[in-house]
């Protein structure tokens, strides 16, 4: 996203970036769907998630479509060991975790921002949103040590910065001064 993208928490009336003249504003704030072009490294079952970027005005690079990717696969991977996801369709990883996670981009695009994910699981949305913008501080919270081990793999292998997973509860980490009051998005579990 670009450093002028309109944040604090209002809603865009039109997301697209792209003022062509075969889009235009439809109900909820989503351009329609439009023939996106596959980039040839993408494989076209990837197709409906990069149409859902495009209706969310977002544009990945090449090194953020692999780390979705792969991602996704470390996520499949390790739920046949642990319960991380009832979701096990590939497409549907891609559309119902990460695309969905980045919905709430449509709410809240600051340029910088700190992120509190309370209960991240597997870590929707935080994630996704630290990937789409790796500018952003990223606390991850979670009570599930299995889950945390998972978190801190993904965070490694993908190279995330500026993101950190925290073993433990909300009504313990309220008590922190260093986190009370400090977040600019929480998403609650």
């Amino acid at each position: 996203m670009s450093e002028d993208s309109p944040g604090g928490g209002k809603p865009r009336p039109y997301i697209s970036r792209n003022s062509s003249a075969d889009t235009h504003n439809v109900g909820a704030g989503l351009a329609p769907a439009r023939q996106t072009p596959v980039p040839t490294w993408v494989n076209p079952a990837f197709q409906p998630f990069l149409e859902g970027l495009h209706r969310l005005g977002l544009e990945l690079t090449e090194q953020q479509v692999n780390q979705f990717l792969w991602y996704r696969q470390e996520l499949l991977d390790w739920n046949t060991r642990m319960n991380l996801t009832s979701i096990t369709n590939p497409e549907e990883v891609l559309i119902k975790h990460f695309l969905d996670s980045l919905s709430l981009l449509m709410m809240y695009d600051a340029p910088k921002a700190r992120l509190l994910d309370i209960g991240a699981g597997a870590g929707f949305p935080g994630l996704p949103l630290k990937i789409v913008h790796p500018q952003w501080h990223v606390v991850l919270l979670e009570a599930t040590g299995k889950k945390v081990k998972f978190l801190q793999h993904i965070i490694e292998a993908l190279q995330l910065k500026d993101v950190v997973v925290v073993h433990g509860r909300a009504e313990e980490l309220a008590h922190e001064a260093e986190y009370r009051g400090s977040f600019d998005v929480v998403t609650p579990f």
